[in-house]
């Protein structure tokens, strides 16, 4: 689909297809597989030291498509509390991804982008250089930020629980959960 695609816009028709090769740019693998970026970010107000600290590690890689520091680490693999928004987050941003594109609202691939570039600057790379398609990914990781967040935040809770069983010495401070 994507050398139909290249191939129309060079002879100065539309692009054909909207599931060329990097459509799974948008949604599905913003900042790795899960759109894992929103958690990364969720994880930089972490109340709990071990998902702070996870947080710090993971958002460099997660900001190029490198999602296995969360997958692992937090983890997000067999998670009972991540499974919903793990699937249904990618879903959801590709199922809005295919219709902004359907209805000609941003551009459809017509280029080819290496896998870890990231968001926003891969939306307007391999939409043939559309800006909608850029702010587009932008609204998408804030989209995931916000679903993952109540998500996160029941983890984090349970983590900083943990941390403060273990060692009832820390002082959780006015940053303390209700």
């Amino acid at each position: 689909y994507l050398a139909a695609n290249i191939e129309a816009v060079s002879n100065g028709q539309p692009a054909p297809y909207i599931a060329a090769d990097g459509f799974l740019l948008f949604g599905m693998n913003l900042g790795g597989t899960g759109a894992i970026i929103g958690i990364a970010i969720c994880m930089l107000t972490a109340k709990s030291e071990r998902y702070r600290t996870l947080g710090k590690m993971s958002i460099f890689p997660s900001i190029f498509g490198i999602s296995e520091p969360i997958m692992f680490g937090m983890p997000i693999v067999l998670n009972p509390i991540f499974m919903l928004p793990f699937i249904g987050i990618p879903i959801l941003l590709q199922g809005i991804t295919y219709l902004l594109m359907q209805a000609n609202i941003i551009g459809r691939v017509v280029a080819s982008a290496p896998w870890t570039t990231p968001p926003i600057i891969s939306g307007f790379l391999i939409t043939g250089g559309d800006w909608r398609a850029a702010l587009w990914q932008g609204i998408e990781v804030v989209i995931a930020v916000a679903i993952y967040y109540p998500f996160f935040r029941m983890a984090d809770k349970q983590s900083l629980k943990e941390e403060m069983e273990e060692n009832p010495a820390l002082e959780q401070g006015d940053d303390t959960f209700e």
